[in-house]
């Protein structure tokens, strides 16, 4: 799975270089979320292989690649090498480590809110249904 989805963004990549001289800089945020992001956080905790870190490493290069390319870094630059990490930082990007443990505790959070919710509710339920033969209301 981890395969498919670094092709398919590596696909947006292409899209990317070809427009990249077009996109106003107000705008590179909004293209990088949603022409690599969005592939990357589709049904993340589902294969994201519990957050390992050399299973997400393509997904992670293509990653860099796009914020390289999008401003306007390259790889082979003889002076200094450009490390996307200060990228990342200012443009408060996730990482795909980053987005696969927020994906996670977002959906546990979402489950766990709605488990006590719906405790509640048959909690309720229940209360209104017990009454002792002398007419009271029993809780359960």
């Amino acid at each position: 799975q981890i395969r498919s989805v670094a092709s398919k963004t590596y696909c947006a990549l292409g899209s990317l270089r070809r427009m990249r001289h077009c996109i106003p800089k107000n705008m590179v945020r909004s293209v990088f979320e949603s022409l690599i992001q969005a592939n990357i956080r589709y049904a993340l905790p589902v294969w994201g292989c519990g957050g390992n870190e050399y299973k997400l490493k393509p997904l992670f290069k293509v990653q860099k690649d796009a914020l390289r390319i999008l401003y306007g870094l390259r790889k082979t630059d003889p002076i200094a090498k450009p490390h996307t990490k200060s990228i990342f930082t200012s443009t408060h990007a996730l990482t795909v480590h980053s987005l696969y443990w927020s994906s996670v505790l977002s959906e546990m959070f979402s489950y766990y809110e709605h488990r006590s919710a719906n405790s509640v509710t048959s909690f309720s339920e229940r209360s209104y249904l017990a009454i002792s033969p002398s007419g009271r209301k029993v809780y359960l």
